[in-house]
């Protein structure tokens, strides 16, 4: 019996072995915005290879993307503040973002996409939601929702 352990044990350090390591290791990334005038994503990297080159890429819910290269620091930190209007970012969306990294070997890595939705945050919204509509308003007057309610659901009839 021990030697069954003894042999399963060693069979899946073999095979832990064998899987493909990350080559690039995230921290603490984060992406902060103020609506239409900044983006700004921040982390920090680890990696077992020379980084040479790092890039960001920007995906919209309709598909459109937006690609750029990062300058590297050499404490290994990421610190990119974008332009909304530049980056072509569509307010009210969801936007993924990765990282790509190119080593001095000559190969590169791609970490798993990140997500924040891009909402208007200049304003305290009040929200409510119905069986066919989801409407948003920033005056304090409740009554506005039960009016917008009534105008979409006449609209969609």
């Amino acid at each position: 019996m021990r030697w069954w352990i003894t042999l399963l044990l060693i069979g899946q350090n073999f095979l832990l072995g064998l899987q493909p390591q990350q080559e690039v290791a995230l921290l603490n990334v984060q992406a902060d915005y103020q609506f239409n005038q900044t983006i700004i994503i921040t982390g920090s990297f680890n990696s077992p290879k020379k980084v040479v080159t790092a890039g960001i890429v920007l995906q919209y819910e309709d598909g459109q993307s937006y690609q750029q290269q990062i300058p590297l620091p050499t404490d290994s930190t990421i610190s990119l503040t974008l332009v909304p209007q530049q980056v072509n970012a569509i307010p009210f969306s969801r936007i993924y973002y990765w990282f790509v990294f190119s080593f001095d070997d000559g190969s590169s890595f791609t970490i798993s996409s990140y997500l924040f939705d891009y909402l208007d945050n200049q304003f305290e919204w009040n929200s409510d939601t119905s069986k066919w509509f989801e409407v948003y308003w920033s005056t304090q007057d409740t009554n506005i929702c039960e009016k917008i309610q009534s105008i979409a659901l006449d609209g969609l009839k």
